[in-house]
């Protein structure tokens, strides 16, 4: 039960090898006194304000093989004729109507449909999906407290140093330890959501609406490229390098990223240039690395208050000028959006279609940010990904997950990531910093919330795919408390390094390159058996992470870094 072992081959003749990840068996039995001739319909938990749509027909005595991924409600019509699709209001010719909320991987359960009633009984216990999780991250913990143990005793080993020695420097100029962590972080989850994250539902994205662990990974890349802007920026300046020169190796940044992110799209898809993807994860990166860094260039000065109110001001009023800028950009989108209809969709529509509100905005699909999008890319464009909630629950248009329109806003999340780096420019002492850092976390936090509500109906949703407003205010705003937290521990107190996030952190472009062209390749991947269960996928998850972790400490020791 601790390692998904349903404990036999065969359950009443049933196969429960056959069985996939979160899979069990559904054992539908009409009585003689219940209507012969019943039709199925679901409707699973991530799917919004949907109706309930066939599963099959039921005759006497039917067994079906569903997914126990998501909580699911169930109802059996007594129609003649079946259609695809049942709303939530209509209860004609309704004769039961089930749910299950133990529904589990590897279960087996038995409706037995009555006269007037769905009796649900649990003829087989699922197996328990979180043990192996929980078991991991225990040892991860452990792992980690032990490095850190064996780090602070060795670290108080180098302090005793002969202190008379000419060349032993008693407070070297430390690297800001907190950023590099972040970003290490960042790039271990991503490395291990894109292997598949083990299949736990909870750890994939949100289909639409809401947001999962992985919808942090993206906002928080962006964000804490947008901390280190500032710093790249002053160096560069700092100089004596004329502005245009600054401004061509920004350009020369960009054309790289974007450049590799196309040509990394051709590797699971063929390079036919009337259906390459043009927009990707390092092709947003790209597109707010220009924007960001180009404002922080022209808009450069460096002046020495007196003022000692102006001193604690200057985090706050050196970015003054692009705040102008990139408050103009978020106003222009926000204009579009609520007063721009896309073709036969109300104005402000925000999502995703398809059969969500019984299809009345069938072809309404991102509203008008997803019509943009599909005008300037084109579908053939955009890459549909099999796990793509709106096209496979919602049965939606195709969606650019990563579109320009959307772009405009994770411009402004990375200048916020800019912000928090104006602030570790400017605010010399970690507690000052990391003061203000919590200060514009709740000050985010509580906008984004203010955004999505009412939750039953709120005035912007929290949607990844749209990059909406209440999405990059919440995911910045646990990137500054995350950050600030990060200041205290490895850079304030410290008692951690950051290691071995630190390491993954200097060399994060290398990973995220590396990693996409490893995809199902040995020994980063491997395959034993039917690979179904939670378990099997994470220890092969954790093994390709494993090796990329050990890559970068390598990397490290090596001093490499991959810089563009």
């Amino acid at each position: 039960m601790w390692f998904e072992d349903p404990g036999t081959e065969e359950f009443r003749g049933l196969n429960l090898k056959t069985l996939d990840v979160d899979e069990a068996y559904l054992n539908i039995t009409l009585t003689p006194d219940a209507p012969q001739s019943l039709h199925l319909y679901s409707l699973t938990s991530n799917c919004h304000q949907c109706p309930y749509s066939l599963v099959t027909s039921i005759a006497f005595s039917t067994i079906l093989t569903v997914s126990a991924a998501w909580h699911t409600k169930w109802r059996l019509y007594a129609d003649k004729s079946a259609t695809l699709h049942k709303p939530v209001s209509d209860s004609r010719l309704l004769h039961c109507e089930f749910s299950s909320p133990d529904l589990g991987e590897f279960g087996v359960y038995d409706v037995l449909v009555t006269e007037d009633r769905c009796h649900v009984h649990t003829a087989k216990t699922p197996v328990n999906i979180y043990a192996p999780l929980i078991l991991a991250v225990l040892a991860i913990l452990a792992l980690l407290t032990g490095y850190i143990i064996l780090e602070n005793f060795l670290e108080s080993r180098k302090k005793v140093i002969d202190e008379d020695d000419p060349d032993y420097e008693k407070s070297p100029k430390r690297r800001v330890n907190c950023v590099d962590t972040f970003r290490g972080f960042a790039i271990i989850l991503m490395i291990f959501i894109n292997d598949g994250g083990a299949s736990y539902v909870f750890l994939e994205h949100a289909t639409w609406d809401g947001i999962h662990l992985a919808d942090f990974i993206f906002p928080w890349f962006l964000w804490i490229m947008g901390v280190c802007i500032p710093l790249s920026v002053r160096s560069s300046m700092k100089t004596g390098a004329p502005r245009y020169q600054v401004l061509g190796r920004i350009l020369r940044r960009t054309f790289l990223l974007f450049l590799i992110g196309v040509a990394l799209g051709t590797v699971v898809d063929k390079p036919f240039l009337e259906s390459i993807r043009i927009m990707g994860v390092l092709q947003r990166i790209a597109i707010c690395y220009f924007v960001v860094a180009f404002f922080a260039t022209i808009l450069y000065f460096n002046v020495n208050f007196k003022n000692k109110f102006l001193v604690a001001l200057k985090d706050l009023i050196i970015p003054l000028p692009q705040w102008v800028f990139h408050g103009a950009i978020v106003a222009f989108h926000t204009w579009v959006v609520f007063t721009i209809a896309a073709p036969g969709c109300p104005k402000g529509y925000m999502g995703p279609g398809g059969i969500q509100n019984n299809g009345i905005y069938k072809n309404c699909t991102g509203g008008i940010s997803g019509h943009i999008d599909r005008t300037i890319l084109g579908v053939e464009h955009t890459r549909i990904f099999p796990w793509s909630g709106v096209v496979n629950v919602y049965k939606g248009l195709p969606l650019e997950s990563e579109g320009v329109f959307s772009s405009l806003l994770a411009i402004f999340q990375t200048f916020l990531g800019a912000q928090a780096g104006y602030i570790l420019l400017h605010q010399k002492s970690v507690a000052s910093q990391v003061k203000r850092w919590f200060l514009w976390g709740f000050t985010c936090g509580l906008v984004g919330i203010g955004l999505n509500y009412p939750w039953s109906n709120p005035l912007i949703p929290i949607v990844k795919d749209l990059w909406t407003m209440s999405f990059v205010l919440i995911t910045s705003s646990l990137a500054f408390f995350f950050l600030g937290i990060l200041a205290i521990i490895c850079d304030h107190s410290r008692i951690w390094s950051g290691a071995p996030f630190s390491f993954t952190g200097k060399n994060s472009t290398f990973l995220y390159i590396g990693h996409f062209l490893c995809y199902q390749m040995f020994p980063w991947h491997w395959i034993w058996g039917k690979m179904n269960t939670h378990t099997i996928q994470l220890a092969e998850n954790l093994w390709g992470l494993s090796l990329w972790i050990l890559f970068a400490y390598y990397l490290h020791r090596k001093k490499f870094y991959l810089t563009l």
